[in-house]
Formats: C-alpha cells, sequence, structure tokens
C-alpha cells in the first residue's frame, strides 16, 4: 500500500512515535474509519514538491505479504 502525505504530517507522526522506523514493529493504518493491517513500513521516498508542500511516500507491506 502506498501513502502520500505533506512531509510536515509525517515528520509528526516519526516525532510522536506513531511510526516506526523502516523495518521496525507492525503499525496499524485507519483510513475513513475503516483500519487496514496490520503493515509493515517498507519504504519511505520523496513525492512531488511544490511552493507549498513537500510530499512523503510511505510504503507499506501487508503483514501477510510480509512473511512471505
Amino acid at each position: 500500500m502506498t501513502v502520500c502525505a505533506q512531509a510536515a504530517a509525517v515528520v509528526q507522526l516519526f516525532a510522536d512515535g506513531i511510526l516506526p522506523a523502516v523495518g521496525g514493529r507492525n503499525v496499524v493504518i485507519e483510513v475513513d474509519g475503516d483500519k487496514i493491517g496490520p503493515c509493515l513500513l517498507e519504504a519511505v521516498e520523496s513525492g512531488e514538491r511544490n511552493g507549498l508542500d513537500d510530499i512523503i511516500v510511505l510504503r507499506f507491506q501487508s503483514l501477510s505479504d510480509a512473511r512471505t
């Protein structure tokens, strides 16, 4: 699963300990009230840039996929 978010929001998630380091503990992602996961953060990449916001791309792997 790929999530694109504003860089400031991603930094805050890491600072608050909500997002672990790549390959760390599994997390459950909630989108519009639906929980997805557990998932493993497998990559953090730079995304699009514009004058107002930089975008960070977070790539997650589902736990069932991570075990194969």
